[in-house]
């Protein structure tokens, strides 16, 4: 079954780590959904990096860049595809987000996940 995993970023903030763990099971992420809490006054590119602790240190497992502009209205949500394969179940995962812009718009999310073998 399905597993959500809601954020916030309020205002215009360079980085935003997302910690999400310890995860006891074998799951796959699907997509990290943002949307934009107000239209930006300019363009306002965020990028999800998805990390995983490989007991040592985090590494990158890949990223995804979602790009909002003026032309989109509040409220407009985007998707960042995120498709990692199953993650160890003895390690965590963290989404850190990190966004370049002015727009000072508000930022909300939802990680989306899968158990392996299902959705």
């Amino acid at each position: 079954h399905r597993h959500e995993y809601r954020f916030g970023i309020t205002g215009t903030i360079a980085a935003q780590e997302i910690f999400v763990g310890p995860i006891l099971n074998d799951i796959t992420i699907d997509r990290i959904e943002l949307v934009v809490g107000n239209a930006p006054t300019s363009t306002d590119t965020i990028t999800v990096d998805l990390q995983r602790w490989n007991g040592s240190t985090w590494a990158s497992i890949l990223s995804s860049t979602v790009v909002f502009n003026s032309s989109d209205t509040a409220m407009t949500r985007k998707v960042a595809t995120i498709s990692s394969g199953a993650i160890n179940a003895t390690n965590s995962l963290k989404w850190v987000i990190n966004r370049s812009g002015s727009s000072g718009s508000n930022l909300f999310g939802v990680a989306r996940s899968a158990e392996s073998g299902g959705v």
